[in-house]
């Protein structure tokens, strides 16, 4: 599934029409979004870079790199359950498809068990890859 290129202003407040236009209908949910939170994934939840990094130059991550991955997996874990209370919630990656379901699954646990308890359906948190146009 594919999305397209959206620029809005932080803090700009986002017609419905325009959430339409730019998300895949399938992914949103059916009733009235009146709050959207959108988070890019790669480097704003999962440290992308610095893993990838990490794992150029290694095949484990050391006792104090898994605590500070620990403390990202916390931080937002909550943040999204908090964006989750008062939002419909948006997870957009330039990855293939799965890649957050996949890499969160690994490296951040606790984000994960809030996509699994939050998604499709069953709460307020939809994935969209883009297409990157």
């Amino acid at each position: 599934m594919n999305a397209t290129h959206c620029d809005v202003m932080v803090g700009e407040q986002i017609k419905r029409d325009i959430v339409h236009q730019h998300v895949s209908s399938d992914l949103l949910p059916t009733e009235t979004i009146t709050n959207v939170t959108i988070f890019d994934y790669d480097d704003t939840i999962l440290p992308s870079t610095w893993l990838t990094q990490v794992f150029s130059q290694t095949d484990t991550l050391s006792t104090e790199m898994l605590y500070q991955l620990k403390k990202v997996d916390v931080t937002a874990s909550a943040l999204l359950r908090e964006a989750i209370k008062r939002s419909t919630v948006i997870i957009v990656t330039n990855a293939e498809e799965g890649w957050v379901e996949h890499s969160s699954s690994i490296f951040l646990p606790s984000v994960f068990t809030t996509f699994c308890n939050h998604m499709f359906g069953k709460g307020s948190i939809w994935f969209s890859v883009s297409s990157g146009k």
